[in-house]
């Protein structure tokens, strides 16, 4: 498999936003982590929702991208697994063809991904040292991030593999 003539574009051509509202509140309940991407809630935690109502929560589709956009710096971004709700702090984003999702989530978790992101993080205080207030990532920076694309079956391979070999390391851990 090669790389084959990688795409030179700016996220804003890759990804639009999307901003669906639930106007009862009902879907299962989606969590953005740091450390796993996007799930659903109940799978991370059995605490209750702070909120108590999800009435006007965003509706995500299976595969759009969410992000938490004030700890996007951190990773917590993803593609959602399943249909559900998130925060209404949260953005929603459909990806064009022209990428697999899940290959744009691992590269913008990536050291490479963050560190164009904490660049672009608003708030009180700097990212890198971890003193930040209010730390936000407006969609029009997150936009703004040129990225090489290398042909969607590629990118589809390497998402692929990439989700072969982290759920064998969540085996191992869960294991030990």
């Amino acid at each position: 498999m090669t790389l084959g003539k990688a795409v030179r574009t700016r996220l804003k051509w890759v990804m639009r936003e999307i901003d669906r509202r639930s106007p009862h509140g009902e879907g299962r309940l989606l969590a953005v982590s740091r450390h796993v991407g996007v799930v659903p809630r109940d799978n991370i935690t059995e605490r209750e929702s702070r909120s108590e109502s999800l009435d006007g929560y965003k509706i995500v589709r299976k595969g759009e991208f969410v992000m938490n956009k004030m700890r996007a710096f951190n990773g917590a971004l993803g593609i959602a697994p399943c249909d559900g709700l998130v925060s209404p702090a949260y953005s929603v984003f459909s990806i064009r063809p022209i990428c697999d999702g899940r290959y744009l989530a691992y590269l913008l978790r990536s050291s490479w991904g963050l560190g164009e992101i904490a660049q672009r993080i608003r708030g009180i205080g700097q990212v890198d040292q971890a003193n930040v207030r209010t730390p936000t990532l407006a969609t029009n920076d997150l936009g703004n991030i040129v990225v090489d694309l290398p042909a969607r079956t590629f990118q589809t391979a390497m998402a692929n593999f990439l989700d072969r070999e982290t759920s064998q390391i969540d085996l191992l851990i869960e294991k030990k």
